[in-house]
């Protein structure tokens, strides 16, 4: 055993034949070498302590000009997974809060090389399209989500065309027969426009043109020009993933739900009320860490060749945003009972209360649709 590894390692007490015929059955059988390992055991043999980081996964959080980034729960939840994933790996994960205008990437490159790590995992970034450049022959790494440009590496990612599909399922389910979008571009393009792609999929069946009306996308969502395209447009059932949609639905003066049913794309455990897709986050960000263990395990570091996407599905969960229409004749939008074409609309013997962005409030009487 002791030849082999010298061999192996190019060390001398080995004949250069003996040498040469090992090397000669270690790359037929496929044998690689496993860095990590090797570092291990070279420090095992000099006697020294392990040089830290070698253990150490680095999740870099790029959080662009704004501080907060990363506060959001699906991001907190993502990094949650992340850190219970990589101890159950043999790994600590770290977190590197990471803003450009302070460090630049060959700053950061060297903060990295410096603590010896070599398994990186990149968080969402606040704006999608992030090109990093470190020296990525030295490490193993993976991306959560698709908010990163170049390079192009592993990752792990919500199946967002398929999670769209489920909600209007729903909501088709509940009687909605006018389904809406609304999203902005940024939304859009941190799931690189699998919302929209899913959402014309999933609506085939309805005529080309109310098609076109009922997809609201604006570089930045605003209240004016959502209200606006709901007069419009007159959904009966809406998907979105901003939380003041509903919060301008109320404001105008519709019933959620029985005027327009809604659901979320990414709710969150605080939204008790609102109907729609849980992301679970945390499977998404374990499902990041596992891809970065298995390359260094087996010696994989530097940019992916044939990169994988992983696709995780989220989960339907019911709220009382989603209710089934009691019968036809209450379909929103008929008999006038919509938007007033000047302001808002208040049906007659109802009264305005209280609601948060949340979904919460206690008008709601209908029963989930599951």
């Amino acid at each position: 055993m002791m030849t082999v590894s010298r061999a192996l390692r190019r060390q001398p007490g080995v004949s250069p034949q003996v040498a040469r015929k090992i090397r000669r059955l270690a790359e037929a059988v496929g044998y690689r070498s496993n860095p990590l390992i090797q570092a291990l055991m070279s420090q095992v043999r000099s006697g020294r302590p392990a040089k830290p980081g070698t253990d150490v996964i680095a999740l870099v959080l790029p959080q662009g000009d704004d501080p907060t980034w990363g506060r959001q729960e699906w991001i907190r939840r993502g990094i949650l997974g992340a850190t219970e994933r990589a101890q159950q790996n043999g790994f600590q994960l770290e977190v590197f809060r990471w803003q450009r205008t302070h460090v630049s990437d060959q700053r950061l490159d060297q903060i990295l090389k410096a603590r010896g790590i070599r398994g990186l995992v990149i968080a969402p970034s606040q704006q999608p399209g992030l090109d990093l450049a470190l020296d990525w022959e030295h490490y193993a790494s993976a991306t959560i989500g698709a908010s990163m440009r170049h390079p192009r590496l592993h990752r792990v990612r919500h199946h967002a065309f398929r999670s769209i599909q489920l909600a209007i399922q729903k909501l088709h389910e509940a009687g909605r027969e006018r389904i809406g979008l609304a999203l902005s571009d940024t939304t859009a393009a941190r799931v690189e426009d699998l919302w929209q792609a899913g959402f014309l999929v999933a609506t085939a069946s309805y005529p080309e043109k109310r098609r076109r009306r009922l997809l609201h996308q604006t570089p930045n969502l605003e209240r004016n020009k959502f209200l606006a395209w709901v007069r419009a447009a007159q959904p009966d059932g809406l998907v979105m993933q901003d939380n003041r949609c509903l919060v301008w639905l109320r404001e105008a003066g519709l019933r959620v739900p029985e005027q327009i049913a809604v659901a979320h794309l990414n709710r969150s455990s605080e939204q008790k009320a609102v109907a729609g897709i849980d992301q679970e986050f945390e499977f998404v960000g374990a499902a990041t860490v596992d891809l970065v263990a298995e390359q260094c395990r087996f010696g994989e570091f530097g940019i992916p060749l044939r990169p994988k996407d992983v696709l995780l599905d989220g989960v339907w969960v019911p709220g009382r945003t989603v209710c089934p229409l009691p019968d036809r004749s209450s379909a929103p939008w008929r008999a006038g009972r919509g938007f007033a074409a000047g302001g808002t609309h208040r049906p007659t013997g109802t009264s305005a209360k209280p609601r948060d962005a949340m979904g919460r409030s206690s008008s709601i009487t209908c029963e989930p649709s599951g």
